[in-house]
């Protein structure tokens, strides 16, 4: 038998096969991996045409559009370029460039001819990752910046956006990268970039604070305004510094967190690590006052209220009968004393009571009169009530020390007038009138009959009558006399008349007198005269 032959003819085919097959492979070991985005929206995504770049070089193209089986986002396939397979890793990032305007501007106006694409920023992990979820927002800062990145928190309102510029000294040193809500803290949560080599001013006692872009101050030299610069002006900012007489005290690493204050009073005066607390009674209202409202001795600020009222429970029968309100104050020493001479708890506490034994007493005064905000004021009165013994050993139950307090200038104004009033109601003003009317009365007769008797005489004197009609004038006239005599009862009337007028003046004399050398003191109260405070010399 003969052997079948293949014809030559097979060769054409087979080998055209061979070379299909090899362009197949060829092609499919050329591509990348695919990738699953997942997004709210296509807009402005077109399969087969949108492209994928890293810093404008084409990296990889869409290849389909779908929605989710729920209908409830989009999901979009693309294929990476094999070269840049190893960019998408699991900290990479992927957002839409597409025209923009936001706090830096204006961005994305290069596709407005082009169309939309997917940026791809690469991360740095060593772990492949084909699924992502396309951010939102661009994300901000370059990972290839110098710097670090710190934590802020605040407990207020939202008052800073992402993409707000933290300025120092007029330089732009970084900027708020994400804004969030913690909500188990219940608290605002930032995160923040400084740029090198600007990250070397941050140290552990930095302070954050919200920056203003227009600052007023009222002094006695007139009203001053300060302005930041348009941009500071437009999108605000947040600055750093230090409290008042610190110096930087250690470096701060990445992720390291700090409070975010809402001005720089709040952060470079509000922070004091030696403090005493005391317990402050009033029986005033207390509106207007509240934490950090200033505690300041003669215009000295010495400080600052942290809970008025004080909110936790107090029992006590006193502060309910009289409506008593609790408020909590720190005495700060720093603020008065340098670091080698401030002293301890127990000492403060004694020097405290030896200055309340001499009327050192709290009072509420306003500090500003168009916001209406007030303040506590410490100071020496001369007139200053006893202490409650009651109310130190409320303080004393709920572990604080206790300062007693006076009422405020308007406060004892209006008690002295109601006092006044009060006495001047007491006074028998209608005994009194009904008296002077009764002796007024008695004065006219008697004069009537001092004018009937001068009269007669003058008949006498003229006509010389006889000597009965004499006698009998002048009987009359010695009894006319008598009225007025010192034991007589219109001399005893018209005497405590007198006297009583005389009371009432005597008590009205005080209120005289102080409206006549100060016409504003039913406005302002009066003066009280400070003390001259002597050095104990006392070991």
């Amino acid at each position: 038998m003969s052997k079948a032959k293949i014809s030559s003819v097979w060769f054409v085919p087979i080998v055209a096969a061979l070379i299909g097959l090899w362009m197949a492979y060829q092609h499919y070991s050329s591509l990348g991996p695919l990738v699953t985005i997942t997004m709210a929206n296509a807009d402005g995504l077109t399969a087969g045409k949108t492209t994928l770049k890293s810093r404008s070089v084409n990296i990889g193209k869409v290849e389909s559009i779908i929605l989710s089986d729920d209908y409830s986002h989009t999901i979009v396939q693309a294929r990476i370029d094999k070269p840049y397979a190893g960019m998408l890793v699991e900290d990479s990032q992927l957002w839409v460039v597409k025209p923009r305007v936001g706090r830096g501007g204006v961005s994305g106006l290069t596709t407005i001819l082009s169309g939309a694409y997917i940026e791809v920023r690469p991360g740095v992990s060593d772990k492949l990752r084909d699924q992502y979820t396309l951010l939102q927002e661009p994300p901000l800062g370059d990972p290839d910046t110098d710097g670090i990145r710190l934590s802020l928190y605040s407990e207020g309102n939202k008052s800073v956006e992402a993409g707000t510029p933290v300025n120092y000294k007029g330089f732009e040193v970084g900027q708020v990268e994400q804004v969030s809500y913690n909500t188990e803290a219940a608290r605002i949560d930032y995160i923040l970039f400084i740029k090198a080599p600007f990250d070397d001013l941050i140290a552990t006692n930095s302070k954050f604070w919200i920056q203003s872009a227009i600052q007023l101050k009222m002094n006695t030299e007139g009203l001053s305004v300060q302005m930041d610069s348009m941009e500071s002006l437009l999108s605000g900012g947040v600055t750093f510094g230090f409290a008042k007489g610190e110096n930087p005290v250690g470096r701060v690493a990445s992720g390291d967190s700090f409070k975010l204050h809402v001005s720089e009073k709040e952060a470079t005066e509000g922070n004091f690590e030696r403090f005493v607390p005391v317990l402050m009674f009033f029986e005033e209202s207390i509106a207007n006052l509240g934490p950090d409202s200033p505690v300041e001795f003669r215009g000295i600020r010495v400080g600052t209220v942290i809970e008025a009222p004080y909110r936790k429970p107090i029992e006590s029968e006193v502060m309910s009968k009289n409506g008593i309100i609790p408020v909590l104050v720190h005495f700060e020493f720093e603020r008065w004393f340098d670091g080698s001479d401030i002293p301890t708890n127990e000492e403060w506490y004694a020097e405290m009571q030896e200055m309340i034994s001499r009327g050192f007493r709290a009072t509420i005064q306003t500090g500003n009169v168009l916001t209406g905000a007030r303040y506590i004021d410490l100071d020496f009165y001369d007139d200053a009530a006893p202490v409650s013994e009651p109310l130190i050993q409320v303080a004393h139950n709920a572990g604080f020390k206790m300062m007693p307090s006076i009422p405020s200038g308007l406060t004892r104004m209006a008690e002295q007038i109601s006092s006044i009033m009060k006495k001047i109601e007491q006074l028998p003003l209608e005994n009194t009138v009904t008296e002077l009317n009764a002796v007024l009365s008695n004065a006219n007769r008697a004069m009537a009959t001092f004018d009937g008797a001068a009269a007669k005489l003058d008949k006498i004197l003229i006509n010389e009558e006889s000597d009965a009609d004499l006698a009998a004038t002048l009987e009359q006239l010695q009894k006319t006399l008598a009225t007025y005599d010192s034991s007589s009862a219109l001399h005893q009337d018209l005497r405590q008349t007198v006297q009583s007028l005389e009371h009432v003046l005597w008590e009205l004399k005080p209120l005289l007198e102080m409206v006549n050398q100060k016409p504003d003191a039913f406005i302002f109260g009066g003066q009280v005269k400070d003390p001259v405070l002597k050095k104990d010399t006392t070991e």
